[in-house]
């Protein structure tokens, strides 16, 4: 809809009859305002005719739902999709004025008014609802370049979390096993230093950090296995394994962050500015990586929240729709049978 270069080719058409259907509309009712006290409503000749036709444009649009599923999805004699969504759009929006004619631009009574109140919001929330698919895959290539399937969000979430504490392996020379890592949902531990009252240095595995180059995937083997020193062994702080334990692993694993040090592109920065001045300077590739794999899972939690809003408006503009065919009814049968 928002495509300049197509819109033309692919709604031009459209556009015009719509245009011209409106236009033809509004003329038939001024000519039949002409020296009336009051804009004619629903009981004069234009407004029984055009509320007819809305009426039946509501019925037809609601129409779209059944067309959508498995039993008429694959009814080639009913016309294509893109067919029946260019007329749900252009002939929602025809609605919108033919409705106004109807009513003589007046509320009415207390049905009246819930049904005008109805129409208007169903209209409000299907265009609220295009505007949404048309600018959310936009916004998601653009801040969200690691999009993922949206179902497979969770174990792409493990994933992290199983590379996190690869990095965390490999620059503290111990990790809990990879295939101990929790359910989706539980937090991840990770062991510490043992640094309790009454125990010696000696007593404690010393932390090293291995310098060299990081990977996130696959095992590594130390190559001082076989006798060539490639990796030097520096003193570390357990502030690295603390910070994993404590929020890293849980924020990549699950997305949560009940301390709320993660989860924003400034509080990523920030904890990681932090965590940096805590460790061997050798270890800040792993604490970029870490913030690496940070931003990965914020991009994971913004994909999920667009897709939600992406596709959580239909669970409101449908109910509505279907209130608003029922009300329809019951307003044609009043009509017809006290008008």
């Amino acid at each position: 809809m928002t495509d300049r270069d197509r819109f033309i080719s692919l709604h031009g058409r459209w556009c015009l009859l719509t245009g011209a259907a409106v236009a033809a509309a509004v003329s038939w009712y001024v000519v039949a305002a002409r020296g009336a006290e009051r804009w004619p409503g629903g009981s004069s000749l234009p407004g029984l005719v055009l509320g007819a036709v809305a009426s039946l444009i509501i019925l037809f649009e609601f129409a779209l739902w059944p067309r959508r599923t498995r039993w008429f999805r694959t009814a080639r004699w009913l016309g294509s999709a893109e067919l029946w969504m260019k007329a749900h759009l252009w002939l929602g929006l025809l609605s919108l004025p033919l409705v106004l004619l109807h009513s003589g631009f007046r509320l009415g009574g207390t049905f009246s008014t819930v049904l005008a109140l109805c129409f208007f919001v169903v209209i409000a929330s299907g265009v609220g609802g295009l505007l949404l698919q048309n600018l959310v895959p936009r916004l998601l290539w653009e801040q969200v370049p690691r999009e993922t399937i949206f179902g497979e969000i969770a174990e792409v979430a493990r994933q992290y979390a199983s590379d996190g504490q690869r990095i965390v392996a490999l620059t503290c020379g111990e990790a809990p096993a990879l295939d101990s890592l929790p359910a989706a949902g539980e937090p991840i531990r990770f062991p510490t230093i043992d640094q309790s009252p009454g125990r010696s240095p000696s007593d404690a595995v010393a932390p090293v950090v291995r310098a060299g180059a990081l990977r996130q995937v696959g095992t590594e083997v130390s190559r001082e296995r076989v006798g060539k020193t490639e990796f030097d062994l520096v003193p570390l702080a357990a502030a690295l394994s603390q910070a994993f334990q404590r929020d890293i692993g849980e924020y990549l694993l699950t997305g949560a962050s009940p301390r709320r040090r993660l989860g924003s592109p400034a509080r990523n920065k920030t904890y990681f500015a932090a965590l940096r001045p805590l460790v061997a300077s050798e270890a800040w590739p792993a604490v970029d990586a870490l913030a690496d794999l940070c931003e990965a899972r914020r991009q994971l939690d913004s994909q999920r929240r667009w897709h939600l809003l992406l596709h959580g408006w239909l669970w409101f503009h449908l109910p509505l729709s279907a209130a608003l065919v029922v009300l329809v009814v019951v307003h044609v049968v009043f009509a017809l049978r006290y008008g």
